[in-house]
């Protein structure tokens, strides 16, 4: 029996006049996935985050495939130069996001045909597009060069004057980071040389969405949050992640099981066990690991002094 894994994301970005539309319902209709567009959602502030989730969580089930036009990575580059320096997602949200994005093996495709296609585009569609002057779009135009830098997902590059889909979809099946089994509630890289385990889910807070994921919250309640600032601060990235909770409704997580499905990894990771019960888990099964004090400790007790425990991560992790 075929184990199930999650289905692909492929995020599809760039600036307006860029083919973007256009390249993401024809991947879509290749794939056999289903498209979806994000507009720019001037009413959506709060939960706006909640809504990019909830159009990946097909692909994070294993239900199908998704193609998104236009995702999270539009926020800050377009906040930027429309909405006076205004970015709705924030970097937590942004890594959450990216968190999840990864259990679909995301892949984001820049679509950056030269400047002067843009432009022409953009003045024969002008009341079509959401930049108002050409200036606004040669800063986002501009913006969008340094996207690989702002991304934790791997970034191919379409310019539809020269590539061909093909030759494109063979580039997005090479980056394409590797799906997890979903027997397992994991997320983040498939691969990583980082495995942090957690103890098991929090209790349904409000705005919480109903099927969780490890160190995913829409609240700040918990420590979900404030973990995800903590390691951006040490500038961890997500895609050297790989995040499970050692139990959960399905039950304890085989350690061993989950750490080898499929000889995944290219050496063994770092097994970082996040506060006791973690530990015991990884004890009993025989998994070596590190321990280091549960991030809802720090936060409860010592949110004053900086997460030393994240030291000793990177110590062993050396990414």
């Amino acid at each position: 029996m075929q184990e199930q894994t999650s289905c692909p994301v492929t995020i599809v970005e760039g600036p307006d006049g860029a083919g973007k539309t256009t390249f993401a319902r024809e991947y879509a209709a290749l794939t056999n996935a289903r498209y979806i567009h994000h507009g720019t959602y001037p009413l959506a502030y709060n939960g706006l985050a909640r809504l990019y989730y909830e159009s990946i969580w097909p692909a994070l089930m294993g239900y199908e495939a998704v193609v998104l036009d236009r995702s999270w990575l539009s926020e800050p580059i377009y906040g930027r130069v429309m909405r006076e320096g205004k970015n709705r997602i924030g970097g937590v949200y942004h890594r959450m996001l990216e968190r999840m994005a990864l259990r679909a093996g995301s892949v984001v495709v820049h679509c950056c045909p030269p400047w002067q296609n843009v432009e022409q585009s953009f003045k024969a569609r002008h009341a079509q597009e959401y930049a108002e002057t050409i200036v606004q779009i040669g800063a986002i135009y501009d913006a969008y060069v340094d996207l690989h830098r702002v991304t934790a997902l791997p970034v191919i590059h379409y310019d539809y004057t020269q590539d061909t889909m093909k030759n494109t979809h063979l580039q997005i099946m090479a980056h394409r980071p590797g799906l997890h089994l979903t027997e397992y509630e994991s997320v983040g890289r498939w691969d990583a040389p980082l495995v942090l385990l957690g103890d098991r889910f929090a209790q349904h807070k409000d705005k919480d969405s109903w099927h969780q994921w490890p160190f995913v919250s829409w609240t700040t309640e918990g420590c979900s949050q404030w973990f995800t600032a903590q390691l951006d601060a040490e500038g961890i990235s997500e895609y050297h992640i790989l995040w499970l909770n050692v139990a959960s409704d399905a039950g304890p997580a085989d350690l061993n099981d989950f750490l080898h499905a499929g000889s995944r990894f290219f050496r063994e990771p770092v097994v970082v066990a996040l506060g006791e019960p973690a530990h015991l888990a990884a004890y009993e099964q025989h998994v070596p690991h590190i321990t280091i004090e549960h991030p809802m400790y720090w936060k409860r007790f010592r949110f004053r002094e900086p997460y030393a425990a994240l030291h000793k991560v990177l110590e062993q992790v050396r990414i």
